[in-house]
């Protein structure tokens, strides 16, 4: 998948990307639907009533893969750390928004969507950027997205739903939490 060089129609060269393989894209969309799923057990919601947009989300990876190539090539050879992936993975998902929580209708057997006060791309993005930094700290997810101060959690959430973030910002959200839970452990 990564960038290389490439040449148009008139003979100019550029700097191309190749996309990710679908096999490789599959790969990381079940990767990620196995992390929504803790995220929906942790919230109390049943996994067969999370609904999942997986062509949102395959582009949500294509985005995060195409910015990781861009910091190789335009920040000399720069990795994108996981804090980063995470942060931009989160701002993407409360961007495009391909989560929803649904019910079965008892007498009909449709679907509906739950309008109840759980804003699951928000608390998808939160478990995502803490999910890295555990995976940094080498700690448990589950634990160490349950330890989090819930107030802190909970005017993140906030933000993430009612202020206009962009990815720069979140990137910051996502360092400067990193920073403050490492200096507490």
């Amino acid at each position: 998948m990564p960038a290389e060089m490439m040449t148009d129609a008139n003979g100019i060269e550029y700097i191309g990307y190749n996309p990710i393989s679908k096999e490789e894209s599959l790969t990381k969309v079940r990767e990620l639907y196995k992390s929504i799923s803790k995220i929906a057990s942790l919230n109390g919601i049943r996994p067969g009533n999370l609904l999942f947009d997986w062509a949102t989300i395959a582009k949500i990876i294509e985005r995060i893969e195409q910015k990781s190539e861009y910091f190789k090539i335009y920040h000399k050879n720069t990795k994108l750390n996981e804090i980063r992936k995470a942060a931009l993975c989160s701002y993407r998902i409360i961007k495009y928004r391909p989560f929803k929580i649904s019910a079965k209708n008892s007498i009909t057997g449709s679907l509906h969507r739950i309008n109840d006060n759980i804003k699951i791309n928000e608390e998808v993005a939160y478990y995502l950027i803490v999910g890295a930094i555990a995976g940094l700290m080498k700690k448990k997810i589950p634990d160490y997205y349950e330890s989090t101060s819930l107030e802190y959690k909970k005017r993140l959430i906030y933000a993430f739903s009612e202020h206009d973030i962009n990815k720069e910002s979140m990137i910051l959200i996502a360092e400067s939490l990193s920073e403050g839970l490492q200096l507490m452990t």
